[in-house]
């Protein structure tokens, strides 16, 4: 799950970089949260 959020974010940063037609993408950082579930 975390690998194909990452992958998905990847690809919309590629495709905003690709319509702003700029050089290069300065910096990358991801952050993730702890998912929990909860179970009754």
């Amino acid at each position: 799950m975390l690998a194909e959020s990452r992958e998905q974010a990847l690809q919309r940063m590629i495709e905003k970089w690709e319509d702003l037609n700029t050089d290069r993408i300065i910096c990358v950082r991801f952050q993730t949260s702890i998912i929990m579930s909860i179970t009754a």
